[in-house]
């Protein structure tokens, strides 16, 4: 019978088809949901445990039902944790990071050994773990984009292990005390619906507790979520278990019954009976949420120079100083700060983003004379003394870098000559060039005024190169991030009125890349981008710009 709206056929009935849409829009489809499935785990909702064998399953859920297991690693009888880390290298794939008994932590990548389900290899992560006790999912805690991981000593002193971006970890700060006093902890998702990743925590009486994140590394006001939680040994947050939009618990008592309780918004729960059992005989329980879609774009602009939370914007003076202006992560300049010595009326900063994969973002310095000089970021913010890494760069019409032109996750520079050309110098992940540097990878760009990266403007999950023609309109040019353009389209017209258009990133704070413009008086604007490729009504942000001879 051809049921549902519409026309139907010779077989069918009015009435059954009455009855069918009735039915249908009251209480949902009539044939029974597929089963969930950890397939891909990038993409999906799953609690993964070790088995006394070594074995990591993957239990995956939706609306209250468990899916059929499917195993996820194995060799891990030595693990005391297993914990999500998000796509902690930035290569597209879900990965997970495990504590052992002999306080050593691994890595263990999603899809290193070219399946869609299994990790890799257990791979030794750099550092001095010896004092961690435990580890604990932080989600990103320090608004960076990136996963972070929490570690506790003995002491009980909570500490934030900020994730580079490329499968390493930051120095350990320390960001809590007192945590030797509770018993079961989790983190990692947001459970107050303010979208921050938060940290919940049982103590030695039984009372739960809710620690929300500011979502710049710091704390809110610790609420209390229950108490009488005594006879749960392992507490867990798994995102939304029953399919009502809200985040849900999942705890196991003594006997291993895995109980559910339910998120009922403000970081509240409520119980909800049991979803299993058998549970005590797993060890290293955690959840996984989120959704991966691929290689992690870069952003654009300088990011973070100063190491106070929000995008900065560098800029030359006229008179040769060069300084950098603190975002302050909400569409505002904080303090200004000083680059460094040395700089001529001449100079052009370059953003570079994490040049050399330290973790922390790098600028580069065409100088008067055409030397490229390399600043490395430092922990806290600040720069190191320059190097110089090339020569004969003052030829060139427009540097622009902070981008991953090839899809090697090594972030490269391209440049654009007097008759069109576009070259590439591919970055070697450590500060310098890969060989063959000045490979032609375009022409025709004479007709730009200015080009520059803007992270990922569009939301397709690739970076994209914005450029301003000479006939004021706004143009992007899409990475495919295989070597290579997808098709350009116009964002803007009359942007000729501006002496200088650039991309900070996301400088409001909304996760979306923006867009910044001064005009021959000075002033500056924020276009706030949507994440779809347009703009949002500009906003005056400051004014006395005309004074710069590069902003960037």
């Amino acid at each position: 019978m051809r049921a549902g709206y519409g026309t139907g056929d010779s077989c069918s009935s009015y009435g059954n088809r009455n009855f069918y849409n009735y039915f249908t829009d009251w209480f949902g489809s009539t044939q029974k949901p597929p089963a969930p499935a950890v397939v891909p785990p990038d993409m999906t909702q799953f609690v993964v445990a070790v088995d006394s064998t070594g074995v990591a399953w993957g239990y995956p859920y939706a609306d209250s039902t468990w899916g059929s297991r499917i195993e996820i690693a194995k060799g891990l009888t030595n693990v005391t944790a297993l914990v999500d880390v998000g796509d902690f290298d930035g290569d597209g794939r879900r990965d997970f990071v495990a504590l052992d008994e002999d306080r050593k932590l691994f890595l263990l990548r999603g899809g290193a050994d070219g399946s869609d389900i299994r990790l890799g290899p257990p791979e030794a992560l750099p550092g001095d773990w010896t004092a961690v006790v435990s580890i604990i999912s932080a989600g990103d805690f320090d608004g960076d984009t990136i996963t972070d991981l929490f570690t506790v000593n003995a002491a009980g002193d909570l500490f934030l292990r900020s994730g580079t971006g490329f499968g390493a970890f930051h120095d350990p700060v320390r960001v809590g005390s007192g945590w030797h006093r509770m018993e079961a902890v989790s983190g990692g998702l947001d459970m107050s619906g303010d979208g921050k990743p938060d940290l919940i925590g049982r103590d030695g009486a039984g009372n739960l507790y809710l620690y929300p994140s500011n979502g710049h590394g710091a704390w809110g006001n610790r609420v209390q979520m229950g108490h009488g939680w005594s006879m749960m040994t392992g507490i867990f947050t798994v995102g939304d278990f029953n399919g009502d939009g809200r985040p849900d618990l999942l705890a196991h008592a003594n006997g291993g019954k895995l109980m559910l309780y339910r998120g009922i918004g403000g970081g509240r729960v409520t119980g909800a009976g049991a979803v299993g059992s058998g549970w005590a005989r797993m060890t290293a329980k955690s959840a996984v949420n989120g959704v991966i879609m691929g290689p992690r774009p870069f952003p654009g602009g300088f990011g973070n120079v100063d190491g106070v939370p929000g995008n900065d914007v560098v800029a030359v003076a006229k008179t040769g100083e060069a300084y950098v202006y603190g975002g302050n992560g909400a569409g505002k300049f904080g303090p200004r700060s000083t680059v460094a010595t040395g700089w001529k009326t001449g100079d052009t900063g370059i953003p570079l983003g994490d040049f050399n994969r330290d973790g922390y973002p790098d600028i580069g310095r065409i100088d008067e004379a055409g030397l490229f000089q390399f600043y490395a970021g430092k922990p806290g913010g600040g720069f190191a003394a320059p190097v110089r890494i090339g020569h004969d760069w003052g030829a060139f019409t427009r540097v622009i870098g902070g981008f991953d032109w090839d899809g090697d996750r090594l972030l490269d520079v391209v440049v654009t000559t007097e008759d069109g050309l576009m070259l590439l110098y591919r970055g070697n992940g450590r500060g310098g060039w890969m060989s063959g540097g000045g490979a032609q990878i375009s022409h025709g760009w004479t007709i730009a005024e200015e080009v520059f990266h803007a992270g990922d403007f569009d939301g397709d999950g690739r970076g994209e190169l914005i450029a301003r023609m000479k006939d004021g309109t706004l143009r992007t040019y899409p990475m495919t991030g295989k070597g290579s353009f997808a098709a350009a389209s116009q964002i803007g017209h009359a942007w000729d009125v501006f002496e200088t258009v650039f991309s900070p990133g996301d400088f409001n704070g909304d996760g979306k890349s923006d867009i910044i413009a001064v005009d021959p008086a000075g002033v500056m604007y924020l276009y706030p981008g949507t994440g779809a490729g347009k703009m949002l009504a500009r906003v005056k942000i400051g004014s006395g710009w005309s004074v710069m001879s590069s902003i960037g």
